[in-house]
């Protein structure tokens, strides 16, 4: 019987998704940033913890596509360890928007992009 291995995360992708062949399987790399806030005497701190992802076969084609700098995601997947490293194998990955660089253009959404999809 397996032991429960669940991993829920939020964050920003610090940098571009890569996107590698490994002996005939196509994984995508990358690596988000979570924040923790918390209350250090009258002030507000900051806890940054940086995680390392990875997605295989048809999922890491879609991470490549949508997985730019800044922008948002949700993962759930699965810790591994390889070496002294430990990685989340993503099983479900959810982009949540794209951070708005230009004045006066919509902000646009996924959630949106695949909305109009499910509707064609």
């Amino acid at each position: 019987m397996n032991d429960l291995n669940s991993v829920l995360i939020e964050g920003t992708l610090i940098k571009d998704a890569e996107f590698i062949n490994e002996n005939g399987l196509t994984v995508c790399k990358f690596t988000l940033s979570s924040d923790h806030y918390f209350k250090k005497g009258n002030t507000i701190d900051k806890n940054v913890t940086f995680v390392n992802v990875e997605a295989w076969s048809n999922l890491s084609e879609n991470c490549f596509k949508k997985g730019r700098k800044g922008i948002s995601v949700r993962v759930v997947g699965r810790l591994k360890q390889v070496n002294n490293l430990i990685i989340v194998e993503a099983e479900h990955v959810e982009f949540r928007y794209v951070p708005n660089k230009k004045k006066n253009q919509k902000e646009f959404t996924f959630d949106e992009e695949n909305k109009n999809e499910e509707n064609k």
